[in-house]
């Protein structure tokens, strides 16, 4: 079987790292972003799944202005993440993938 047409089963272990990252368990749906699905919690944790037709997505969260936010990227199909670093947010701001045409997670982690 060529290489490409095989299964790509490491998706399932990069899906599988990013659950035992984040408290998944402590996330719920919300709408707080132009593209994609969001989830987030109470502890100011927000995870961003856009697909790879999208290279951004506008976040529009209720954290005020001058908040500072750690951002860290993951690529779905090579289990790479990317850490942006800590930046201060704005009520609407747009974040743009580091990978064109790959679907991706953005995580936001709210600094308290």
């Amino acid at each position: 079987m060529d290489r490409s047409d095989r299964p790509k089963f490491e998706y399932y272990k990069y899906l599988t790292d990013l659950f035992n990252k984040y408290p998944f368990h402590t996330l719920s749906p919300t709408n707080e972003s132009s593209s994609g699905l969001c989830m987030k919690n109470n502890d100011g944790l927000y995870l961003f799944y856009v697909p790879g037709n999208s290279y951004a997505t506008h976040v529009h969260f209720d954290e005020p202005n001058g908040t500072k936010v750690d951002e860290t990227w993951l690529n779905t199909l090579t289990g790479e993440y990317k850490k942006n670093g800590v930046h201060v947010f704005r009520r609407w701001k747009e974040y743009r993938t580091p990978w064109k045409g790959v679907s991706f997670v953005l995580i936001l982690e709210v600094k308290k």
